[in-house]
């Protein structure tokens, strides 16, 4: 009972091993992979199986040259000539690997950016609407007729007469002409 419940889940865990891969391009050129075809349909190449990710020249011949390569990957050079360079296939990922990290660093700094001049964008819109909204409720106060008065320096008030009303009133449409856009 216990070997068919493993033979089972094994066949489960190996089944995704065996799916389509499909490999396109999106509008901007970023190379995509999914086990899925995209909604435009123009999976331009279809991987069947799997792909080791990283290649071996060749194996190691002596065993200090194997426990270089289990200790250090990237230490697979030419044993016979240990000046030789090291295998561009094994380093290639890595740097591929390094360039995939600092873009996506670099676009997660844009996208910070980005969202930090939306908020300062929103904060400044709302602002403007709260002045505009003063502006024109002060617009509208200053035409009803009702009588306004100014504080005086020594704590006393003046009221409006109908010249300084209309000093006030173009001052309000002129905030309102500003803010109200």
């Amino acid at each position: 009972m216990k070997r068919a419940a493993l033979l089972i889940l094994a066949l489960f865990i190996a089944l995704p091993a065996a799916a389509q891969v499909y490999q396109w391009k999106d509008k901007d050129g970023n190379t995509h992979y999914s086990d899925t075809p995209p909604a435009s349909g123009e999976a331009k190449t279809v991987i069947h199986g799997t792909t080791p990710s990283v290649v071996r020249n060749a194996p190691a011949t002596t065993p200090e040259a194997a426990t270089a390569e289990l200790t250090d990957p990237t230490a697979a050079a030419d044993p016979a000539n240990p000046a030789a360079p090291k295998s561009p296939a094994l380093t290639a990922p890595e740097k591929s690997k390094a360039e995939r990290d600092l873009e996506e660093k670099e676009r997660r700094e844009k996208a910070a950016a980005d969202a930090l001049k939306a908020d300062q964008a929103a904060v400044q819109e709302q602002k403007r609407a709260q002045e505009c909204e003063r502006a024109r409720v002060q617009l509208a106060a200053l035409t009803s007729g009702q009588r306004f008065a100014r504080p005086t320096a020594d704590g006393g008030r003046t009221i409006l007469d109908d010249k300084e009303r209309a000093v006030e009133i173009n001052r309000a449409q002129e905030i309102v002409d500003a803010f109200c856009k």
